[in-house]
């Protein structure tokens, strides 16, 4: 008789948060690389992000474009199946484009976790688009 490995089925809305969760990480890491590039600390004393000047509306405009996937972090888990599908759909769609902005002119390490960060963002898309029904019984 083999012996043959048990696979738990996780719960959906698990599967959603850890996507988020990966997603920010790969966020916070192409952020600290992109550090390591010549001039990046410089351009950062010279109040430049990236193309653009730092102003407070920039790096308030920079904090709610992360504060969101954060917050689906959370909403994944205690949101309602209706709201929650609803949320990743155009939030994963929202951050899809964020992702695919973010490409051009970038070094590989950065184009490399961007195109990961895409496919798990489509993946959210997907999973809230087909996510289950429950069918209802008449009584």
């Amino acid at each position: 008789m083999k012996n043959k490995l048990k696979d738990t089925k996780i719960n959906l809305k698990i599967v959603i948060a850890g996507l988020w969760i990966a997603m920010m990480f790969l966020y916070i890491y192409n952020d600290i690389f992109h550090l390591f590039k010549p001039d990046a600390i410089q351009n950062m004393m010279d109040g430049q992000m990236g193309p653009f000047a730092v102003t407070q509306m920039g790096l308030f405009t920079a904090t709610v474009l992360m504060v969101i996937p954060s917050l689906m972090i959370i909403a994944a888990l205690v949101c309602p199946a209706k709201m929650n599908r609803i949320a990743n759909i155009i939030f994963g769609s929202l951050y899809t484009i964020v992702n695919i902005a973010n490409l051009p002119g970038e070094w590989v390490f950065y184009i490399f976790s961007g195109v990961i960060q895409i496919f798990i963002t489509l993946t959210i898309v997907w999973i809230s688009i087909k996510w289950p029904k429950q069918v209802l019984e008449n009584n």
